[in-house]
């Protein structure tokens, strides 16, 4: 969906609702994966039982839906279902919980102190990496990007030290 849209930009096309392709096909794909409970609502991606990677796809679903003009989902079963999942521990779950706010204005009260905890907990002096969890894991060049997301479109706040000259 991205690429189109940025191919669609590029080439003045218009918004994504006016390419030609299977809208219909993807549309009926992202329903047939929604689970709704009484209280949550979220995309299952089918391949993992992981909530931060649920939460991840979660947040694909709405901007594809929300791309094509069809989303129509209730936001409090989906804030619902990022609160219960939110984990502090994890910069991949905090990012997307993060992006799902955003992208559907909820305005969750993120705790800032423990994020800014965390990023300075999985942030490897050896590495110069940022593992995904503070259980070190996995390092996942992504989560700079979502660090500096974060700290760019909130309030949370990065302190940076470095070299005066950086090669």
């Amino acid at each position: 969906i991205k690429t189109l849209e940025l191919i669609s930009n590029y080439l003045d096309l218009g918004g994504l609702v006016n390419l030609i392709f299977n809208q219909v096909a993807l549309h009926g794909y992202i329903e047939r994966n929604i689970i709704e409970t009484d209280t949550t609502l979220y995309f299952d991606p089918q391949f993992t039982s992981d909530y931060d990677i649920t939460l991840k796809y979660t947040y694909y679903m709405i901007y594809v839906l929300k791309a094509l003009n069809l989303f129509n989902l209730n936001t409090n079963k989906i804030t619902q279902f990022g609160l219960e999942n939110l984990d502090y521990g994890n910069i991949l779950n905090i990012y997307y919980c993060y992006k799902i706010s955003e992208i559907l204005d909820l305005n969750i009260d993120f705790n800032l102190t423990l994020t800014q905890n965390l990023v300075e907990t999985i942030f490897s002096d050896d590495f110069h990496e940022f593992f995904i969890s503070s259980n070190f894991h996995e390092l996942d060049q992504e989560a700079f990007l979502w660090v500096c997301d974060i700290a760019m479109n909130s309030e949370f706040e990065i302190n940076c030290d470095y070299e005066d000259s950086i090669l």
